[in-house]
């Protein structure tokens, strides 16, 4: 009876578990303004040719970029630890809002993010138990 009720506690408790981390992922990203950037560029962005102002190629690999749209200039920031300063690239903007942008393609760091957000949450109840 005792493996019976202890088994019945774990399948409830990783279903609890898995619960709060599906609220937690769909909060976030109703919630995350660079997921909903993301989203929004996906459906309406459009995509010009930037270039690399700064590339940082330590740990973060921070990038900053410029573009320039109808006469006006833009920058930005994302993160390619392969790319060097005056290097072309990719850019998605916003047609209305140029100011929102992004490095290369929304779609993959929607991707990214959502697999980096899914990787902690299922790495999460390891960190309670590890045996």
């Amino acid at each position: 009876m005792e493996k019976a009720s202890g088994r019945a506690f774990s399948v409830v408790f990783i279903a609890v578990i898995g619960a709060v981390a599906a609220l937690f992922l769909v909060n976030h990203v109703t919630d995350n303004e660079r997921w909903g950037n993301y989203v929004h560029l996906m459906q309406k962005g459009s995509t010009c040719q930037g270039t690399i102002t700064r590339a940082d190629a330590g740990i973060s690999c921070l990038v900053e970029y410029s573009f320039s749209i109808g006469g006006h200039d833009y920058a930005g920031s994302g993160q390619n630890c392969s790319a060097t300063v005056g290097e072309k690239v990719t850019i998605t903007y916003m047609a209305d809002a140029p100011a929102t942008s992004c490095l290369g393609h929304p779609g993959e760091k929607l991707a990214d993010e959502v697999a980096y957000s899914l990787f902690g949450g299922l790495s999460f109840p390891s960190l309670l138990f590890p045996d």
